[in-house]
């Protein structure tokens, strides 16, 4: 890929993520969707769209790119905290939608990555005490 299609495929990306944050979803979908034609085979734009069709109420579509976004990093290599809660939130639209037994699926693996995680910064020792404040 050229460093010319990277860039581009950074500002759609960072601007689809900016206008998640800011809640403007209709704007951030048409970002993401440049970003994950550019990069099909990254994650991240997979991810914020599922967040921005959530925030309009478009289950069906989040649940299609979160699945694509989850595909993607089967084993949590490139972001766990994103990976961990792309199976909350499709558990979430899962359940939205009325399919409550892929939802409960969903939201335990979301329970169990999240306790491993946990497990594996406290044993790593990435856990560090708060020093009171002066």
């Amino acid at each position: 890929m050229s460093w010319l299609r990277i860039r581009k495929n950074s500002l759609q990306l960072l601007s689809g993520h900016r206008s998640t944050v800011e809640r403007n979803w209709d704007t951030a979908i048409g970002f993401l969707l440049k970003a994950s034609q550019i990069q099909p085979d990254n994650a991240d734009p997979y991810y914020f769209l599922g967040q921005a069709y959530q925030g309009l109420g478009k289950h069906e579509e989040a649940i299609a790119v979160l699945r694509k976004s989850i595909a993607l990093n089967p084993h949590l290599q490139h972001n766990d905290y994103q990976v961990t809660n792309a199976h909350f939130r499709l558990g979430q639209a899962l359940l939205k939608v009325g399919r409550t037994e892929e939802g409960q699926k969903e939201l335990k693996i979301a329970a169990d990555l999240k306790s491993k995680a946990f497990k594996r910064d406290e044993l790593s020792g990435s856990f560090h005490q708060r020093r009171p404040l002066r």
